[in-house]
């Protein structure tokens, strides 16, 4: 259901993206104030509990770049997951999705096109481990059907996996296959069984303890059992080794405030009564195009085909 048309102006050379499981319970005009007030491209949403049509309204609320969403292609977007743009509806296109999984081509004009890959996976209260490290794997395969579909692996993974960075899921060469290290990331894959797996690069591991630059990670829970982690970092992103020049690490952080107005409780966790049990996640990807002598450059440089030589 696409909501709105139009041509959006002075693009800017990066996309600026916001991720956040709202919990059912963040309002339209707070999402907004998020939005505007970090100047955001790119917003997915998990558990959404407002209309489309009320977020457009709050969204576009005195705004000239507008934001527009279209569910078209995608059916994940009608059952878990939020995306708005602000980008002409051109400029998105549908690739695939699965369960708790959209993925689209995002092809900005005069920019660099990535491959995103919204998700929002089942959680450790309506699934265990195996369950999830199986679903991951699917998730992987529905990403290189992707980037075979695209060709390309400018991909970006953004969402709410439901697993922190080292369980099985996110680690594992055959499912996600995502590292803490940019010099291991940049190698681009390794062998295992003798198959290439290709890596993900994970900054967030980056957000995990007291010395991470924001809390010690986007979700809290205090269980009851011997086993406690406490804090985990269930937002993530990740980003293959063809983006890396394009991302750094400073420009991935967990949001905690709007506007002035903090997500945490006194406690310094998330404030799940007034806002959402997850922090935002926000990340800032350099999509400008290289030119050399008029001709743009998308990272391969190649010698001249054959048919493109005289005679």
């Amino acid at each position: 259901m696409t909501l709105t048309t139009g041509v959006c102006q002075d693009l800017p050379p990066s996309v600026r993206t916001l991720f956040w499981n709202l919990n059912s319970n963040v309002a339209s005009q707070v999402v907004a104030s998020a939005a505007r007030s970090m100047d955001i491209d790119l917003l997915v949403l998990a558990e959404n509990a407002n209309s489309l049509a009320d977020l457009a309204i709050a969204l576009n609320d005195g705004q000239d770049r507008l934001f527009l969403t279209s569910t078209k292609g995608l059916p994940a977007l009608r059952r878990s997951l939020t995306v708005f743009f602000r980008y002409s509806v051109d400029s998105v296109r549908p690739v695939t999705d699965g369960p708790g999984v959209a993925i689209f081509e995002l092809s900005p004009p005069s920019s660099l096109s990535i491959n995103v890959v919204a998700v929002h996976l089942r959680s450790k209260l309506h699934s265990d481990g195996d369950n999830q490290l199986l679903a991951a794997v699917e998730v992987r395969e529905l990403i290189e059907d992707a980037e075979e579909l695209t060709g390309h692996r400018r991909t970006v993974v953004v969402g709410d996996l439901n697993m922190d960075p080292f369980e099985p899921g996110v680690v594992a060469a055959n499912a996600l296959h995502g590292v803490m290290s940019r010099a291991v990331a940049a190698t681009g894959s390794r062998t295992v069984n003798d198959k290439e797996r290709r890596y993900f690069y994970n900054p967030m591991w980056n957000q995990f303890g007291d010395h991470a630059p924001g809390p010690p990670g986007t979700y809290y829970r205090s269980p009851s059992g011997f086993k406690a982690h406490f804090w985990h970092v269930l937002d993530q992103i990740l980003i293959r080794p063809e983006l890396l020049e394009r991302v750094i690490d400073e420009d991935i952080r967990v949001v905690t405030s709007i506007d002035g107005i903090s997500l945490l409780d006194a406690g310094g966790r998330p404030n799940s009564g007034a806002y959402s049990d997850h922090l935002p996640i926000f990340a800032e990807i350099d999509l400008k195009l290289d030119f050399q002598n008029g001709v743009v450059l998308d990272g391969e440089n190649k010698p001249m085909g054959a048919d493109q030589r005289e005679g």
